[in-house]
């Protein structure tokens, strides 16, 4: 089966033969789901994709185009090709099927080969990419704004990809031999400054250097005559060049001067065995993939997952990132930023890793902030790449390492909001709920332990607040004693949970103290007084006995524990209500306690007793 997007919609069955899809809108389904393949695209996207102004029934009629056009696939042979998914549709398509999928590859094999100096390789992949283009993409459907930003996109990788195959076959010298072809661009083209400086030095370096001086006349004239303005630097330098006999600016798609091997990591950690939940922040994730490679093209995606220690956010981010690894064939870095424990990594550090693990020799890496980011920018500007940053510290650390244009897509984790950061999506990790909390345990002692006790699995996973990290410490220990009554654990655990969770390497209590030790000395006051009320319901109100403060200043703080994941809840609600984990109290009240004077505190157990 054979699918083009890159002209008019083309469908060629498994004998060669074109394939008519009579239904002008399943005609537009097939090519809005072959814009993004083997992603779900919301169905709310494929309404606004179909109709300018979308009728009452157009969920329905999505539908029905789905089923006509499955119909149609199905009586080719092609079962499952599109599914049904959670909120949308997917297409299904290999690079060999699709002809967007197979420019995509022979572009990024095409510049990977230039990169090492192998220009002749890199021109001839160029050129079959560029063949598989037959016209505008998707010429003659009518898309939505958010779909021809998509198609502009790819007419645009078109373009970049035959300044890159131009360039090469410059350096290779074959200037008379590019003339024909650049002329026949220009025609398309006429007010491309890069196409008119090309044929310029094509002309000087086939000899014919009269004829290249006239051309910048007649490219001056052209762009005075449309635009009313005087030829851009790059073509004014080419023609000064020309005129005092010096060396000619680097034609565009140059290789340039950096030195860069091929390099495609693959850096990211392996997947947790005991992963489980979070069905809905994957959902999320794979969405925005969608987006940015589609309706979002012209920019990276940025996702940002916070949450409280122990939540998982490692976890998730590393499992979305290998589910989608796929999508992002010119590597996958992970950028540990140590935010969060001794060692933190500043900004420079983590570019150079970055950097060097793209190829760039590490003699070669700039000294300067801004010079290695800029670096960092050039070198993912034609990488489809993913770059996971766990435990980031805050806005200016993360900053510097977001690339500017570009079809890749950036992981952060962090125990703040990160507020500063635009993000295309933001999610809030809560705790597992009781199926996931339960199937994460199974996974670690097996299900005949769970079922022996049941009610105490439940004691145990609440004692956890449902947290995978304590969960994971629970379930080693109960793996390690299979002797281990159920029921002792479940009343122990209620008694002193953060001393029983923890093992040799593991220990929820470092990881939620590590939260506190980062606190200013207003809010580790703030914190020490949660630990005296009912960490079900915070307000300012039930805070203040216990912190002499005005209200105003209360509230402030318990923003701030907001933000840094130790309290959840409605920050910006006219009365702001939280809640604090029981474990994240447990600290609370112990340090707390260890703060009080002994004499007082035996003088308050004795009066309540």
């Amino acid at each position: 089966m054979k699918f083009g997007v890159l002209g008019p919609l083309e469908l060629i069955d498994p004998y060669g033969h074109p394939v008519q899809i009579r239904s002008k809108r399943a005609r537009t389904l097939l090519g809005i789901l072959l814009l993004n393949p083997g992603f779900v695209v919301p169905l709310e996207s494929i309404v606004d994709g179909i109709w300018a102004a979308p009728p009452p029934s157009a969920v329905q009629n999505v539908r029905t185009y789905v089923h006509q056009l499955r119909t149609q696939l199905e009586s080719l042979q092609q079962w499952n090709r599109l599914e049904s998914a959670p909120g949308g549709y997917r297409l299904h398509a290999r690079s060999e099927e699709l002809d967007l999928l197979r420019f995509d590859e022979l572009t990024g094999s095409g510049r990977r080969a230039i990169r090492r100096g192998d220009d002749r390789g890199g021109a001839d992949l160029l050129d079959r990419a560029l063949r598989l283009w037959r016209g505008s993409p998707l010429a003659g459907l009518e898309l939505g704004p958010s779909f021809q930003i998509r198609t502009n996109a790819l007419e645009e990788q078109r373009r970049s990809a035959q300044h890159a195959w131009i360039g090469a076959r410059m350096r290779l010298g074959e200037h008379t031999d590019l003339l024909p072809k650049l002329r026949t661009l220009l025609d398309e083209r006429p007010l491309d400054e890069s196409l008119w400086q090309s044929l310029i030095v094509a002309l000087h370096g086939a000899g014919r250097r009269a004829e290249a001086l006239s051309t910048f006349a007649a490219a001056r004239r052209m762009l005075v005559a449309e635009l009313g303005v005087e030829p851009g630097p790059l073509l004014q330098q080419t023609h000064a060049a020309i005129l005092q006999g010096n060396s000619l600016p680097e034609a565009p798609g140059s290789a340039g001067q950096l030195s860069v091997t091929v390099s495609v990591p693959r850096q990211l950690p392996p997947t947790s065995p005991n992963f489980s939940g979070r069905g809905q922040e994957l959902r999320r994730i794979a969405d925005l993939v969608t987006r940015s490679r589609g309706w979002r093209a012209d920019r990276v995606g940025v996702a940002v997952l916070t949450g409280m220690p122990g939540i998982g956010k490692t976890r998730t981010a590393v499992a979305a990132a290998v589910t989608l690894r796929e999508a992002f064939p010119d590597g996958q870095i992970f950028l540990d930023a140590r935010g969060s424990t001794p060692g933190r990594r500043d900004s420079g550090a983590l570019l150079s890793d970055a950097l060097v693990s793209f190829g760039v020799d590490p003699a070669a890496v700039p000294d300067g902030l801004d010079q290695r980011q800029n670096l960092y920018r050039s070198v993912l500007a034609h990488r489809r790449a993913l770059i996971l940053i766990d435990d980031a510290a805050d806005d200016d650390q993360v900053r510097p390492l977001l690339p500017g244009l570009g079809a890749g897509m950036v992981l952060v984790t962090s125990r703040r909001s990160l507020a500063g950061i635009q993000a295309d999506d933001r999610l809030t990790l809560e705790p597992l709920d009781a199926d996931a909390a339960t199937d994460m345990l199974t996974h670690i002692v097996g299900p005949d332990r769970v079922r022996q006790n049941p009610e105490a699995v439940a004691r145990i996973l609440d004692m956890c607040d449902h947290l995978p990290l304590a969960i994971s410490i629970i379930g080693a220990r109960l793996a390690a004693h299979p002797e281990q009554d159920l029921g002792v654990l479940a009343r122990r655990l209620s008694h002193a949970a953060l001393e029983e969770l923890q093992t040799a390497d593991l220990s929820a209590r470092a990881v939620v103290e590590s939260a506190y030790r980062n606190l200013g000395e207003q809010e580790r006051r703030c914190f020490l007084a949660l630990g005296r009320i009912d960490p079900r319901r915070v307000t300012a109100a039930e805070v203040q006995p216990h912190l002499p403060l005005p209200v105003h200043r209360i509230r402030r703080l318990l923003e701030r524990l907001a933000d840094e994941s130790i309290l959840h809840g409605r920050p910006h609600s006219a009365d702001p209500t939280y809640r604090m984990s029981r474990l994240f109290h447990d600290l609370a009240r112990d340090l707390a306690r260890r703060s009080v004077p002994a004499s007082t505190h035996r003088s308050s157990t004795a009066g309540s007793a």
